[in-house]
C-alpha cells in the first residue's frame, strides 16, 4: 500500500514523492531498529547446556574469558559476548563446529590453542562440539546487572548506639565507696555491694557448707 501511494504521489508530484519516500524509510528504520524477542530455546537443548555446558564454561573458560578478565577481548559468559567474539572474530557459528573458532581453538588445530596449558579431556571436547552441532542452545539471555543499592548517608552508628558499654574502651574505674567495706573479696563485688546498697538492699549471708553441698 506505501509503494503503491510513493509511486502515484511520484507522478503527480515530484517533490511530494520524494517526502513520502523519506517517511516510509524512516518508519522501515525505526521498525527494524525495534529489538526482536529472543528465539525460543528447545527444553532439551536447554537442559543440556545447564547440565553440561555451562558447569564446563564456567571452569574451564571463565578465568581468561568471563566477566572480570576478556583476553584477546573474547567473553563466554553470555550467548552475545560468544556471538560478538573477540580480537579474531565470533567465537562460534551455530550447527557449524569445524566452522568455529572456539571448537578449533579447544581441538588445538587452529593458531590459537586453548587453554593454552593443557588440552581438554576428549569428553569435554565432545560435550562443546555436540552443544554447537545443536545449535548452541542458551536458554537464559542476557540481563542487565542489578542496579546497586544506594550508599546509606550519614553516620554509621549514633551518638546513643556509640554509648553502648560494647562499644567503650577498656579501661581501670576507680572502685565504689561501700558502706560494708568487709563484705567485697574481689574488685567487682565492690561494684555488685554498690549497687545493692543503692537500692536498700544487702547481700545474702554466706551459707554453711551443708547448703553448699546441697545446692551442688
Amino acid at each position: 500500500m506505501m509503494n503503491r501511494a510513493i509511486r502515484i504521489t511520484r507522478a503527480v508530484f515530484p517533490l511530494g514523492a520524494l517526502l513520502v519516500a523519506s517517511a516510509a524509510n524512516a518508519v522501515r528504520a525505526a521498525d527494524e531498529s525495534q529489538p526482536k524477542p529472543p528465539a525460543t530455546v528447545d527444553p532439551k537443548g536447554a537442559e543440556f547446556f545447564d547440565a553440561k555446558i555451562r558447569p564446563l564454561l564456567v571452569a574451564r573458560c571463565f578465568e581468561c574469558h568471563g566477566p572480570d578478565k576478556q583476553k584477546g577481548g573474547l567473553r563466554l559468559d553470555s550467548p552475545s559476548a560468544v556471538t560478538t567474539g573477540g580480537d579474531s572474530g565470533t567465537a562460534l557459528v551455530a550447527g557449524k563446529p569445524d566452522d568455529s573458532l572456539l571448537i578449533q581453538a579447544i581441538r588445538y588445530t587452529g593458531d590459537i590453542k586453548m587453554p593454552p596449558k593443557s588440552k581438554l579431556p576428549d569428553a569435554e571436547i565432545a560435550l562443546l562440539v555436540k552443544w554447537v552441532e545443536q545449535g548452541a542452545a542458551w536458554p537464559r539471555t542476557d540481563s542487565p546487572a542489578p542496579d546497586k543499592p544506594a550508599a546509606k548517608t550519614g553516620p554509621l552508628f549514633t551518638d546513643e548506639e556509640r554509648a553502648f558499654w560494647a562499644f567503650q574502651p577498656v579501661s581501670d574505674p576507680p572502685l565504689p565507696t561501700v558502706k560494708n567495706g568487709a563484705w567485697p573479696k574481689a574488685s567487682i563485688d565492690h561494684f555488685l555491694l554498690a549497687e545493692l546498697e543503692a537500692k536498700g538492699l544487702s547481700p545474702a549471708p554466706a551459707a554453711d557448707r551443708r547448703t553448699l553441698i546441697r545446692r551442688a
